[in-house]
Parts: structure tokens; sequence; C-alpha cells
């Protein structure tokens, strides 16, 4: 009897124990993105607070994108050896970069506020991989899309939240400090979180913890670890290397969600005539409908993913063209009120496509690279989308929102042209076959 208590008991908590997970996932994604846009969307205070100039601030974001890149793959395949340490490691990040960033405005010190965009970065690297690894690990296929919607869609809300709330909490130095003492203080509940929630996922055995004692004497050592991580590397990056669809995916996926990454950083100079609180009110157009398309996105069928997708991709080319023409008419020939609304109207429909595509596009990509894992394929395409938006984020000082209008485009050609690249070819049906085997296996198992 004692036993089958027992049984009810973890049967009843599975289904509710997912949510858990995502929930602390979510929570410790939504702290990070705020803290990504900490300067940025504080742009004239956090001058004044470092004595920088606009370069230099831009570093402060474009520091956190770049310490992503460095431990993104390991990541990938530390997440299925020691799931509890690695995510850990991301959630201490996090929290050794909020008060990293409290102590910076502090003392004034520029150094220690890039030493904390390094260590929000590295916490973005542990986030991005398991966008795609928490709903593949816990969740059936039936609401997986949605679960790696909320995932993303979480991240977008922090940095939703961040568009309108700094910059009108934010006007002195003083108000910064504050406001960065808080959010230390908050981004902390994410290490609770983590200790009452987190768990390894089904099937995946934590090494070197109580459940794999028994089996103590023939765990590998941390050479062989290593040895084990680059062969994984090699092996998968061989696999993806000649899959083409997955490759064009990646490409023209990474393209137009570095620019999704870009906008929200530079917008606050390239609206020069806005307030800061007008540029707030574009900034949260954009990212404000990303989060709401995500989330609609997220929850459609399978069917509808490759015409939302184009969709998108069009939508976004467009408008970020018009923006760039809106920003070469002379003042004199338009009204301040027509064009602010102009912007916030482009501005929300290319946040709605450049943002909430991308979980709909990280499962069709993961898909196509089937049968490696959800957190290397999907871990991939988030690495090079730190990296387009590292490098668009830095271009954007000079040309605006050319960059990002150019880039949008050429990911939407190469979209179109994925078929004709790809031969027209469809992934093997045996592996398709496999793929469908392995996640019905995957269900029952969760289930």
């Amino acid at each position: 009897l004692k036993l089958q208590f027992l049984y009810f008991i973890e049967m009843t908590e599975r289904p509710l124990k997912k949510w858990l997970v995502l929930l602390a996932f979510s929570y410790n994604t939504a702290c990070n993105s705020f803290m990504f846009m900490n300067f940025a969307s504080t742009s004239d205070v956090s001058k004044e607070e470092f004595d920088i100039g606009d370069n230099s601030l831009n570093w402060l974001y474009s520091a956190s994108l770049l310490s992503v890149l460095p431990i993104a793959f390991p990541v990938s395949f530390y997440l299925n050896k020691y799931n509890m340490f690695t995510t850990g490691y991301g959630v201490i990040m996090n929290v050794i970069g909020a008060w990293l960033r409290y102590f910076a405005a502090y003392r004034s010190d520029y150094f220690l506020a890039v030493l904390s965009s390094v260590a929000i970065g590295q916490s973005a690297g542990v986030i991005i991989t398991s966008v795609a690894h928490v709903p593949q690990n816990w969740f059936p296929k039936q609401t997986r899309m949605l679960a790696t919607s909320i995932g993303v869609q979480s991240n977008y809300a922090g940095w939703c939240l961040a568009t309108v709330l700094l910059p009108y909490t934010v006007n002195t130095t003083a108000d910064l400090e504050k406001l960065l003492l808080c959010q230390a203080c908050l981004v902390s509940v994410s290490l609770l979180l983590y200790l009452s929630f987190h768990r390894s996922p089904p099937g995946i055995r934590e090494q070197g913890t109580s459940q794999s004692l028994s089996r103590q004497e023939t765990q590998p050592g941390a050479s062989e670890v290593q040895q084990s991580f680059v062969a994984e590397f090699k092996r998968v990056m061989g696999e993806l290397a000649y899959n083409k669809r997955f490759l064009v995916e990646l490409l023209a996926f990474s393209i137009l969600g570095g620019v999704s990454f870009t906008i929200p950083a530079v917008q606050g100079e390239v609206f020069d005539n806005f307030s800061t609180k007008g540029t707030a009110w574009t900034n949260f157009a954009f990212v404000f409908t990303g989060v709401v398309g995500g989330l609609i996105f997220g929850s459609l069928k399978a069917e509808y993913v490759d015409t939302v997708i184009m969709t998108c991709f069009v939508l976004c080319s467009i408008s970020l063209a018009l923006l760039v023409v809106l920003s070469y008419i002379p003042k004199d020939d338009i009204s301040f009120n027509l064009q602010y609304i102009l912007s916030v109207v482009l501005m929300a429909v290319s946040g709605c496509t450049s943002l909430g595509f991308i979980g709909p596009a990280l499962s069709k990509a993961c898909k196509h690279a089937h049968p490696i894992s959800h957190s290397w394929s999907g871990g991939a395409i988030e690495w090079w989308i730190q990296l387009w938006g590292a490098g668009l984020t830095q271009m954007s000082v000079v040309v605006d929102f050319t960059g990002c209008a150019v880039a949008a485009i050429l990911g939407t050609i190469l979209l179109l042209l994925e078929d004709y690249i790809c031969g027209g070819g469809q992934v093997p049906q045996e592996r398709e076959q496999l793929a469908v085997e392995k996640k019905d296996t995957d269900d029952e198992a969760v289930n």
C-alpha cells in the first residue's frame, strides 16, 4: 500500500513538475533579458554615470552577446551530462551579474559594468541552449512548441518591461543605483526558484549524484568528459554541416533573430528627435507585439508554421525598409506627430514578426536536424543570433536601421530560395520515421 501511495504521488506530481521547471526557467530568463536593457534604455543617465560615449555604451550590450559564444556549445553537451550543475551555473552567473551591475553604478566603474555584462552573457549562454532543451525533455510533442514559445517570450517579456519601466523610473544617477539594487534583490529570487523547482529531466541521470553512486566506478573522469565533449562536438557539427536544409534555416533564422536583438538596443540613438520617454513607447511597441505574436504563433497547428515564418520575414523586411525611408525624410516635410505614429506602428510590425517567429522557427529547424539533440541544433541557431546581434549593434552606430533592413531582406531572400538551394529535397523518410518513433517514446516516458 505504501509503494502504491508513493507511485500515485509521483504520477500526480509529474504534470505539475514540468510546469514548475518551466516557471523557474522563465523567471530566470526574464531577469536576464531585463538586465540586458539596463543601460541601453537609460542611455543618457548611463553615459553620465560612467562618463562614456555612444560606442562605449553599446559595448555594455554587445559584451553580453559576445560572452555567450564561448560557452554555448559546451553547455549543449553538459546539459545532458550534468543538468543540475549546468543550469545552476547559469542562474548563479545571473545573480552575480545583477550585483556587479549595482556595484558598478555605485562606484561609477565602467570596468565593473563591462564585467557584469560578461556575467550576464554567461548566464544567457545557458538560457539560449535551454530554450529548446527544456521543452524537448519535459513536454510531450502536443505542447512542445507552446512550451518553447513560453520560454522564448518570457525572455522578451523581461525585455518588454525594461523598455518602459527603466526610462520612466531612472532620471538621475541616484535613480539608476536604487533600481539596480532592487533588481539585484529580485534576480536573487531566481536562485531560490532554481533550488525549489528545477530537476534533471526524465531519463537524464546526474553523474556524481546519489542517483548514480552504484555506478561510481564506471563514471568518466574530467579529462574523459572533455574528450567526449570534443568527440560529440565534432560528430554533431559534422552531421549538421551536411544538412543543407538546416544550414539554410540556421542562417536565415539567425539573421532575423540578430535583427530583433539589435533594434531595442539602438533605437534610442536612431530616433534622436524623440524624447527618452517617447522612445520608450516605440521600444515597448516593438517588444510587446513580439511577445504577443510569439505566444499566438506558438499555439498554432504545425501545418501553419511555414506560412507564419515566411509571412514574418516578408512583413519585417517591409516594415524595416519603411523605417529607413522614414528616417531620411526631412523633418520639415512631415509633422512630428505623424512621424511618431508611423514609427510606433512600424516598430510594432517589425517587433511582432522578428521576435514572434523565433519559437516556431526553432521547433522547425530542430525537427529538420533530428536526430541531433535540440540543445545542439537550437543552441547553434541561438549562437549565431548572438553573433549577428553583436555585429549589427555595433554597425548601427554608423548606419542606423539600414543594416538591419538589409539583413532582414537578405534573410527573406535566403528563405524564399530554401527549396531551390536544397534541391527541393525533404528530410529523408527514414529520419522522419525515426523522429516520430523517438517522440512517441519520449512522450510515453514523460506522461
